[in-house]
């Protein structure tokens, strides 16, 4: 049994030999291929011809990276309701302490524009923000909501609950629906521990482009390669993933998931005029968001009528039942209580 846990087996042991001797060719004609170009390799075509590397390297190279590839394999890990396999290595308290060192940064950053607790609009952030976090299931998370003052069309989370809405943004967020859609949103980034991810998928790219760089000379912008292909595609989906997690909690909290394509449509209008290239963002555009809540609203729409709006119609039905009550001769009165509502626990797991 291996350090991370994994029973190998010799036939899975005589694979892994098998692909570690193919990277080595690989790497090998490699090799022979930059040891040919007089640019790279200044002895070529002489006696004293030599390759750059000792021969041991590219079988060091090999282990590595099928090491390398082992060591991300063993630490992927299911998110909470998407189920989706993603590579993370840190803790949930490194999170949080993370979390919190940028939250205290950003309370004194904005001090002059923080709204206090008792204004409306932090009310109602506090109160939509609570309900929506009580259907999260994360139970151990101190849960913050705060509305700084500044036109920004814009809202953020930060590990461990630290939750931060600019007004501007209320402009897109007329009633409690559209409110609980952003919340929502927010709260499926800790769900999901996005940010965990983010410093897990970050530490190990730029130990390969260390890498890269190390042995192979390629006059192109690794940086920006590296992020086009991979970083900016993969925030793009985690925005993604918050979506639809967020469509679930919301509708959890009785919140209408109808309302969500709605908030975007009014961002799309709001945001009409910018002139940011989709493959360069670090979020989905508006359209393919509301294309996205496409694909779940109607499952969304059953499962809201089934959890808030059955509960609604029984309280309802429980009172318009609820008999009269009856005074008898000694002046007493039965035990009747109106205001019993059927519980139907299955509805709420």
């Amino acid at each position: 049994q291996s350090t991370w846990g994994i029973r190998l087996s010799p036939f899975f042991m005589n694979m892994l030999s098998r692909c570690t001797n193919r990277i080595t060719l690989l790497c090998s004609q490699r090799l022979r291929w930059s040891s040919s170009n007089s640019y790279r390799n200044p002895y070529a075509g002489s006696q004293n011809s030599r390759p750059p590397f000792p021969n041991y390297t590219f079988h060091i190279l090999g282990v590595a990276g099928v090491a390398g590839g082992l060591f991300y394999w063993a630490n992927l890990k299911p998110v909470e309701i998407t189920g989706r396999k993603r590579f993370i290595i840190v803790s949930p308290e490194f999170e949080r302490r993370l979390g919190q060192q940028a939250y205290e940064q950003i309370l004194a950053q904005e001090a002059r524009n923080i709204l206090p607790k008792t204004h409306p609009l932090s009310k109602k952030i506090s109160d939509v923000g609570a309900r929506i976090a009580k259907v999260s299931g994360l139970t151990d998370t101190k849960w913050e909501f705060t509305v700084i003052d500044s036109p920004m069309l814009n809202a953020f989370v930060l590990p461990g609950g630290k939750v931060c809405v600019y007004t501007g943004l209320f402009k897109a967020m007329p009633d409690d629906d559209s409110i609980a859609t952003v919340l929502a949103h927010e709260v499926g980034h800790v769900v999901a521990r996005h940010a965990g991810e983010r410093v897990s998928i970050s530490g190990l790219g730029t130990i390969l482009l260390l890498v890269v760089r190390m042995f192979i000379d390629i006059p192109i912008n690794l940086d920006f390669l590296y992020q086009a292909a991979f970083e900016l595609p993969k925030s793009r989906k985690m925005e993604l993933e918050a979506d639809y997690i967020g469509l679930k909690l919301m509708t959890r909290a009785c919140f209408r998931p109808s309302e969500a394509p709605k908030v975007f449509a009014r961002l799309a209008e709001l945001n009409k005029g910018s002139n940011m290239v989709p493959f360069l963002s670090t979020h989905p555009s508006d359209s393919t968001r509301i294309r996205n809540f496409g694909k779940f609203m109607d499952k969304a729409t059953a499962d809201y009528e089934t959890r808030c709006q059955r509960q609604v119609n029984q309280f309802f039905s429980a009172v318009q039942r609820a008999p009269e009550p009856v005074v008898d001769m000694d002046w007493g009165m039965e035990n009747q209580d109106p205001w019993a509502v059927p519980s139907d626990d299955k509805l709420w797991k």
